[in-house]
């Protein structure tokens, strides 16, 4: 998404090169996202607000705006206070669902919407005021993959419309209501599936695991793990253990 909305500024919005630094990491799956920045002579670095030597960095580049798209850092008020607005692309409807790993949490708890917002950042944790908002549906068969996939896409073809309204100031902002759950970076439940859970909430949460390249929901039965890739997968899994139970129970009788 990061990319996505980068391109847009400079495609769509009229932002030159020179006027945007993109902090980016030092991983895997950010080589074409630098790459790219490299060929379109965008300034980037890939260290943690926690060095001195980024935010003079910052400070010295004199933002009028800092967003964050998807960002795995939280960033602190001394940066954020350097910028006219602040913005925060968080994946779902807030209030609710604040926090990281959002996606698999709807699923498992049978959510039928979700959603995209807007909002101003501050020292705490997705508690600015709204900018804007948007509600998707959550389809019967959605994995945590399509969902994340179908957020991403609504932030995208939103872009257009928010960023331009964004620096007309158009935008009305709104408080952020009280309430809501606060979901934490980990695996819902260490990604093990419970077999005393029923057959709905079991089929959830191996649509809520199935995020490739990651493992999704393991079965283990008698110390051996499993990887389930649908409710049927599982079900077949568990006859098989049953069938072996029956005939060995039965040969040694």
């Amino acid at each position: 998404m990061a990319h996505a909305v980068t391109r847009k500024l400079l495609d769509n919005h009229n932002i030159s090169a020179a006027d945007i630094l993109v902090n980016t990491y030092d991983r895997s799956d950010s080589i074409d996202y630098r790459d790219w920045l490299d060929s379109r002579h965008v300034s980037w670095i890939i260290k943690d607000y926690k060095d001195i030597e980024v935010v003079n960095m910052i400070k010295e580049f004199d933002p009028d705006i800092i967003m964050s798209a998807y960002a795995l850092r939280i960033i602190p008020s001394a940066v954020l206070e350097l910028a006219k607005w602040t913005i925060n692309m968080h994946p779902s409807y807030l209030p609710d669902y604040k926090g990281r790993c959002i996606c698999p949490w709807t699923i498992i708890n049978g959510e039928t919407e979700h959603g995209i917002t807007f909002h101003t950042m501050t020292a705490k944790i997705d508690a600015g005021d709204i900018l804007f908002q948007k509600k998707v549906t959550i389809d019967v068969d959605e994995t945590s993959w399509s969902l994340y996939n179908k957020l991403i896409a609504e932030f995208v073809k939103e872009f257009d419309v928010f960023f331009p309204a964004l620096i007309k100031n158009k935008l009305i902002p709104k408080s952020m209501p009280n309430g809501g759950r606060y979901f934490t970076k980990g695996l819902p439940f260490d990604g093990v599936i419970d077999p005393k859970w029923d057959l709905q909430k079991i089929d959830r949460f191996i649509r809520a695991m199935f995020f490739p390249p990651h493992k999704g929901a393991i079965l283990e039965i008698n110390g051996v793990r499993y990887e389930c890739i649908s409710l049927k997968h599982y079900q077949d899994l568990i006859a098989r253990f049953n069938h072996y139970k029956e005939k060995t129970t039965y040969e040694g009788i």
